[in-house]
């Protein structure tokens, strides 16, 4: 991740991307026509999702000061966890929500659409927060 974050000047824009790249890979499982094309599907979300982990947990500890690091770190941590658990609730809610009106097929696609559209807003949205505030201006 270092040289990606060298290249870029900072870790914000890897981060964007791999944000992107995740949500484009939950799509594309979401509209997939085949078992095989949902494989590649998760495959690119998974391969985005470790570039965004890596980046993101680098960048909560290098942005940290030394005297409250281990707590931001928990509150990172925790924030992750929480939207792990919350995350599928809230998937399989819009599916159920929506499998009388649409049908179960339909209803599984526009959840797992939901979940990207939110999941990447929030993270974009975090991320300008946090170029805003300068926190990719440390190390890479």
């Amino acid at each position: 991740m270092g040289r990606l974050s060298a290249a870029a000047d900072s870790r914000f824009l890897p981060l964007l991307g791999s944000c992107a790249v995740a949500g484009v890979g939950v799509a594309v499982v979401a509209l997939a026509p085949s078992v095989l094309v949902a494989g590649v599907g998760a495959a690119v979300f998974g391969a985005a999702f470790s570039v965004v982990i890596s980046l993101y947990r680098s960048t909560i500890t290098t942005s940290a000061p030394d005297a409250v690091r281990g707590g931001v770190v928990s509150v990172g941590e925790s924030a992750g966890r929480l939207g792990s658990t919350v995350g599928p609730v809230l998937t399989a809610g819009v599916i159920t929500a929506g499998t009388a009106s649409l049908g179960f097929e339909a209803a599984v696609r526009a959840g797992l659409l939901a979940t990207v559209f939110l999941s990447v807003g929030v993270s974009v949205a975090c991320l300008v927060v946090a170029d805003r505030t300068n926190t990719f201006a440390g190390p890479a």
